[in-house]
């Protein structure tokens, strides 16, 4: 049970780091992945 919890949490802190990645990276290169960055925040 306590396994459990933990993978959830360390999922979303996971999921959480993508997401600011992705931000970070986008900001880098603004004119390719803007597009792509929008769509994935769209859906």
């Amino acid at each position: 049970m306590l396994n459990y919890r933990t993978r959830k949490i360390s999922h979303r802190f996971y999921d959480e780091i993508v997401k600011v990645m992705l931000l970070l990276w986008s900001l880098k290169n603004q004119s390719q992945t803007l597009n792509v960055v929008s769509k994935c925040y769209a859906n």
